[in-house]
């Protein structure tokens, strides 16, 4: 994959073939073997800024299956389990962040479930409950002075990039996912605004992506071979995406769950104080969104560290010596000999990357659990106690129909009816007075 994505990109002219290979660290700086961050590099980007990934998430506003945040501590009576708050009312929705390879995000995209073919206003906008509205002399709303970042209605992230302001993108769709339609229209979007310039003899907008089928489909490939506004778009493999793509590291997708399930709860706690409807609807995405987003995909660092680690800046194939690619090789003969610093690891703070691997070693651990105990329940013994069970269950039905058949009849108590208690207290207060005359 990396030799044929490499030779694209030097087609794209985003990078060009190095005479002689060199050893470079994390940060592209030409070091000695024993520095070195990653294999050899022999092609080198030239316009990291033309070099685009992309790769999305799926959400949801109901809180059923959110996981548990990590370091979040409950007081409760002894002996009793915790009890939250959560809104169950389903509304997904589809977040795809685009990165460029120097780290800096260049556009954040929703794409709503529903069968409308564009996102209501207050979807696209969203509704912020904790600002309050601006209203004119004559007490009505001023749409105008009510719109914009930190106001009631304030618009998704909005990126800077290339010297130009990028909005949030709003979609939707029936699958709450991408469609081919979508696609083309971001690209669209991009071209219109001149987002990346072409001139003869430039570079070409350079965007990796998994390989999803409307990546596939004629109409995207006619748009991206347009000469009018040529795209190169590399399909990564479709196993080990985990790995590869960039969206998909701990530091950006996992930070991005961990602080959507945080902020989900905090709103609530929110609109229960304030006496609303315990409930998070399409319209609270957005505000939530915003903050979200710059704890994660917007963190011009956090994504670097991240397209270093899976090899697409320095261009260093280190994914290659990674260990579950290399089963012969164990984890300490596969990565790098640069000596890790293991204090680094800040495992007594509630947040951050230790507390995100251990909520999910905790997660996995009860997941393995769970499956013990389905493995359990079919051992064979489990499956003789239910035939035993089905025996006594067909020798009771036989007894049943034989007490029938004879005609025997089972008394039972039974408590008298109102009627009968009525004639027997008039009976008792007879005796009762003709004893006393």
């Amino acid at each position: 994959m990396y030799n044929i994505v490499y030779d694209e990109m030097v087609g794209a002219k985003v990078a060009m073939k190095l005479e002689t290979p060199v050893f470079m660290n994390r940060k592209g700086d030409q070091v000695d073997e024993s520095q070195r961050f990653g294999k050899e590099v022999d092609t080198q980007l030239t316009h990291p800024n033309y070099v685009l990934f992309g790769d999305k998430t799926g959400c949801n506003t109901s809180m059923k299956k959110d996981s548990h945040i990590a370091g979040t501590k409950y007081i409760t009576k002894r002996g009793t389990r915790a009890q939250r708050m959560a809104s169950t009312s389903e509304g997904r929705f589809t977040v795809l962040p685009i990165i460029a390879s120097r780290g800096e995000p260049v556009c954040c995209i929703v794409i709503f479930q529903s069968k409308l073919s564009e996102p209501k206003v207050e979807w696209g906008m969203g509704i912020d409950i904790k600002v309050d509205l601006v209203r004119d002399l004559k007490g009505d709303i001023d749409v105008i002075a009510s719109s914009g970042p930190g106001k009631y209605y304030p618009g998704g992230p909005q990126c800077v990039f290339n010297g130009k302001t990028i909005h949030c993108l709003t979609y939707c769709s029936e699958s709450g996912g991408i469609t081919t339609k979508i696609l083309i229209k971001i690209l669209k979007y991009f071209d219109t605004n001149n987002v990346f310039p072409r001139y003869p003899g430039g570079p070409i907008p350079f965007l990796l992506v998994n390989g999803h089928n409307t990546r596939l489909d004629p109409l995207f490939i006619d748009y991206i071979n347009d000469s009018s506004h040529w795209w190169k778009v590399c399909l990564g493999v479709p196993y080990a995406t985990s790995l590869w793509q960039v969206g998909d590291s701990s530091e950006n997708n996992g930070t991005f769950k961990t602080e959507w399930y945080r902020l989900k709860d905090k709103l609530l706690l929110h609109k229960y104080n304030l006496g609303m409807n315990r409930t998070i609807m399409n319209y609270d995405v957005i505000p939530l969104l915003n903050r979200v987003f710059e704890k994660s995909f917007g963190q011009k660092e956090v994504n670097m560290h991240a397209i270093s680690d899976r090899e697409w800046g320095p261009l260093n194939r280190k994914l290659v010596e990674h260990p579950s690619l290399n089963p012969d090789k164990t984890a300490d003969q596969a990565y790098s000999p640069v000596p890790v610093d293991i204090s680094a690891l800040n495992i007594k703070n509630s947040e951050g990357m230790a507390a995100s691997v251990l909520d999910r070693i905790e997660r996995e651990r009860v997941k393995n659990k769970g499956k013990k105990r389905q493995q359990k329940s079919n051992s064979p013994l489990a499956k003789q106690f239910g035939r035993t069970s089905r025996m006594q269950s067909k020798f009771l039905l036989a007894f049943w129909l034989a007490m029938v058949s004879s005609r025997l009849t089972i008394q039972t108590l039974s408590w008298p009816s109102r009627t009968v208690r009525t004639k027997r207290r008039q009976k008792n207060m007879r005796r009762f007075a003709k004893r006393e005359s």
